[in-house]
């Protein structure tokens, strides 16, 4: 998949946390769970830890998905990967976290209107993003792209076909990706989106995701260096830059 066709890309574009955004219900309603699994540096208040088990569980029903649309026009915004409508979002639901290191647990009830369930149905991502950092988040705190995600996700081959649209985070999956933790995704930018400072992810160090245990800040330490940049710093690229890998799973509730 070309870098310019990243997963969640055009989600980041459409600004959809803007005040302007309008959204459209999917009218089938069903109780789901969606579980995201990786092993990254968490830090919970001032304890920072390494390579801990992270398992991020947002329970929510299929009938409050919505789609993003155009707000100048009122239709579904384009993928350049297929037709028909991509991105869609669950904000409402809750969160809980579960952060396990050496035989011990942390478990975290986030506070509401923080994270939500993301999806690109015509590029393959796929994960949990946030109104956190410079607004918008779609890769952050956990998002998923390529290997069996985009299968969970209904990519098209060849991109020309139709999106399956939202039917993707109702049903069951087993899914396997690599995995992003990153403010201001993506890091290299991608047309009119301009690239972080160091065109690494961002310090999550500003924004915390509060929780009734405290503040938990989730980072990115897995990645590629891009070899040409002279700092050292930069991501390789904003596709498969991140060297990490997860799982995500979609389960009814009633199961």
């Amino acid at each position: 998949m070309r870098d310019d066709r990243s997963t969640l890309y055009a989600l980041v574009q459409c600004a959809f946390g803007a005040a302007g955004m309008l959204i459209a219900s999917i009218a089938v309603a069903e109780p789901m769970i969606y579980t995201g699994i990786v092993v990254t540096n968490v830090r919970v208040n001032q304890q920072l830890i390494r390579n801990a088990t992270l398992t991020i569980t947002f329970e929510g029903d299929t009938g409050d998905i919505t789609q993003v649309l155009d707000p100048a026009t009122g239709t579904p915004i384009p993928s350049g990967a297929c037709s028909g409508a991509s991105f869609f979002y669950l904000t409402k639901g809750s969160v809980q976290m579960r952060i396990e290191h050496r035989g011990r647990a942390q478990v975290a009830n986030v506070e509401r209107n923080q994270i939500f369930v993301a999806l690109d149905a015509c590029s393959g991502g796929i994960g949990f993003g946030s109104f956190l950092g410079s607004g918008l988040e779609p890769a952050y705190p956990l998002a998923f792209t390529q290997g069996t995600t985009q299968v969970a996700t209904g990519v098209v081959d060849p991109r020309s076909g139709p999106s399956v649209g939202p039917g993707a985070l109702a049903q069951v999956v087993s899914a396997t990706g690599i995995a992003w933790s990153c403010l201001g995704y993506p890091p290299g930018g991608s047309f009119a989106l301009q690239p972080t400072k160091t065109r690494a992810c961002n310090s999550p160090d500003s924004s915390p995701i509060k929780s009734d245990i405290g503040d938990i800040f989730i980072y990115q330490p897995y990645f590629e260096i891009d070899r040409y940049d002279p700092n050292g710093l930069a991501i390789r690229n904003n596709h498969d830059g991140s060297t990490n890998r997860g799982t995500f799973l979609i389960r009814r509730k009633a199961d």
